[in-house]
């Protein structure tokens, strides 16, 4: 049996039936992670996006576009990316500024693009940027517990009274932040931007699919569903006895900020696994190898319909 195995039709998922139980250690070994996804344009027709290069690894993502103005005249649009929402009253998330540890960069026609970040607050779908400017709360990433102990009594109150502190005193709202600019798509020109970032990884020192056998879980099943994991690639992590495999997972969102004219008129994947010894399982079809670590799917005239998910799984002697 090839030592990586991978399965592309999430069709074929819906007749698997998979019963296992979770290890309750699973919880204390897990990390999260948050998806993110490409530039998002501002909705028009002018644009077309005639080529997308999606690179993805655990390390670094790199796309890779090139535009269209297929009008007489020049267009100037807003472009952004922006970072996963952050819910502060979720207590598993990642550590560290996002927007630092992310080391976004974007180029076009290969010179570097000077962007802004714009950071806005909400909670239960009301906005709250400018109620926690006025008030001289901080808005960054994973406002800290001290930074909110130093507003005065009275300020805290107000944030308690709106539902944006618990009783402790720990910040309850969600923030939604992104990189952006202005700019310019010369008429009837190709115009290629390309940008980078570190994708915030999940993951977890006991994998899912090293549980031992038991009763029906629902979560395992949607996890199988989720990376279209193939039968005899689980029956391959059970079989290899005094083996510990840790996992790690990349989701990026595929089908936000298609603003653009038509489909993509090329569309190509690459997905890196880093080490060859590792498996890797994610969803798509025509995938093909590339390399001992690399994967690949072309697409043409390409309309996402869902979002990639992709498992990494890595062995280490118990």
């Amino acid at each position: 049996m090839a030592k990586v195995l991978w399965f592309f039709s999430a069709m074929l998922m819906t007749t698997l039936i998979y019963t296992c139980c979770l290890h309750e250690t699973r919880a204390n070994d897990s990390e999260a992670g948050l998806a993110a996804g490409g530039l998002v344009l501002a909705k028009n027709n002018a644009i077309e996006l005639r080529s997308e290069e999606l690179f993805i690894s655990p390390e670094k993502i790199i796309v890779d576009y090139v535009f269209f103005n297929r009008t007489k005249r020049d267009v100037e649009i807003t472009v952004a990316f922006p970072l996963p929402d952050l819910a502060l009253d979720d207590e598993e998330f990642p550590t560290g500024d996002l927007v630092d540890v992310s080391g976004f960069t974007s180029e076009v026609n290969g010179t570097a693009v000077k962007t802004h970040v714009e950071h806005r607050v909400f909670k239960a779908g009301k906005e709250y940027t400018d109620t926690l400017r006025r008030l001289g709360v901080p808005l960054g990433f994973q406002t800290s517990n001290e930074d909110l102990q130093k507003l005065p009594s009275s300020t805290r109150a107000k944030l308690l009274q709106l539902g944006l502190l618990n009783k402790e005193g720990e910040p309850r709202w969600t923030l939604k932040t992104k990189f952006y600019w202005t700019q310019k798509f010369p008429a009837g020109v190709p115009l290629r931007i390309v940008h980078r970032y570190k994708p915030s990884v999940g993951g977890s020192a006991v994998s899912f699919l090293t549980s031992e056998v038991g009763s029906n879980n629902a979560f395992i099943a949607s996890q199988l569903r989720k990376y279209c994991v193939e039968p005899s690639l689980a029956q391959t992590i059970r079989r290899e006895h005094g083996v510990s495999h840790s996992e790690r997972y990349i989701d990026y969102i595929l089908v936000t900020g298609a603003n653009w004219s038509g489909p993509i008129g090329k569309f190509r994947l690459v997905v890196d696994k880093e080490d060859p010894a590792n498996y890797i399982s994610f969803c798509g079809t025509g995938v093909k190898k590339i390399g001992p670590t690399q994967f690949e799917m072309i697409k043409t005239n390409f309309v996402p319909k869902t979002n990639l998910s992709i498992l990494i799984l890595s062995k280490h002697a118990d």
